[in-house]
């Protein structure tokens, strides 16, 4: 895992956000990158765990080839390689980095870019041009992003405590504690235990501009599963099997070791077999 944060509106200063990243440092203790500016009203930076292209050439925040679009990004897109070939004509590739893949994928295609991206991840893009934000969280939600917006500021990070440390005051929200406590709820809707922090929701992205900011739906599992409700048993059973192998396939695809935890359960027990 890595560790990003952020902040677009009102900047804290310089040394908050490095001050602040450094609340994520377990997350990533490979690298360190910042990309400050005052001029632009941005601030972006990220904690680095390399796994695909261990060199120095996958460092964030990552510029793209023309300087006007800057990522921070948390995760792993497993179709990395396939995308990539998919975008050899469109984009002159310096690393080989699922990172630049997906800075690649969004310049191609924008928003649309998250309906190509087989993986789990949240990052944010920063466009100088049009000074807009554009941050993505993947279908499931495996990845976090936790953001404050008040006044026209947004902050964001991949833990809590990477906004606390960038001033935003640890309130209890008393609401989600007693549904939690109650019912037994949490991760149901965008609040958290903090008042004032929230969660971009599982297959939304976001954009900020212009001080405004605002949350869409890309992918929803309900409008999914009605695609495989006139399939027979067998036949869920063999598309089961070939997704399973896909995505196991696909996730031994790595620059470091890569291992496996089984317990006794149905879910180890598939992988194993």
């Amino acid at each position: 895992m890595c560790g990003i944060l952020g902040a677009v509106g009102k900047l804290p200063a310089e040394q908050k956000i490095k001050e602040a990243s450094g609340a994520l440092a377990h997350r990533g203790p490979d690298d360190v990158g910042f990309y400050y500016s005052q001029k632009e009203s941005v601030a972006l930076a990220h904690r680095r765990l390399s796994i695909i292209d261990l060199s120095s050439a996958g460092h964030q925040p990552m510029a793209s080839n023309d300087g006007r679009y800057w990522l921070v990004f948390n995760g792993e897109i497993y179709n990395y390689l396939e995308i990539r070939e998919e975008l050899a004509t469109d984009y002159d590739f310096k690393t080989k980095t699922d990172s630049e893949v997906l800075l690649a994928a969004y310049i191609k295609w924008g928003a649309d870019c998250l309906q190509k991206f087989n993986g789990m991840f949240a990052f944010a893009i920063w466009d100088k041009r049009d000074k807009k934000l554009f941050c993505a969280r993947d279908r499931m939600g495996v990845k976090p992003f936790f953001y404050s917006f008040n006044n026209g500021q947004l902050l964001f990070a991949s833990e809590i405590k990477g906004l606390l440390a960038l001033g935003i005051k640890a309130r209890a929200d008393e609401r989600t504690i007693f549904e939690y406590l109650n019912y037994g709820l949490y991760d149901h809707s965008d609040r958290t235990f903090f008042q004032g922090v929230n969660v971009l929701p599982s297959g939304c992205f976001a954009v900020w501009q212009n001080n405004d900011f605002k949350i869409q739906k890309y992918w929803d599992l309900a409008d999914r599963a009605q695609n495989y409700s006139a399939l027979s048993g067998q036949e869920v059973v063999d598309q089961l099997g070939a997704l399973l192998a896909d995505a196991i396939k696909l996730r031994f695809r790595s620059d470091v070791p890569v291992g496996l935890n089984l317990s006794s359960g149905l879910d180890s027990n598939s992988l194993y077999y």
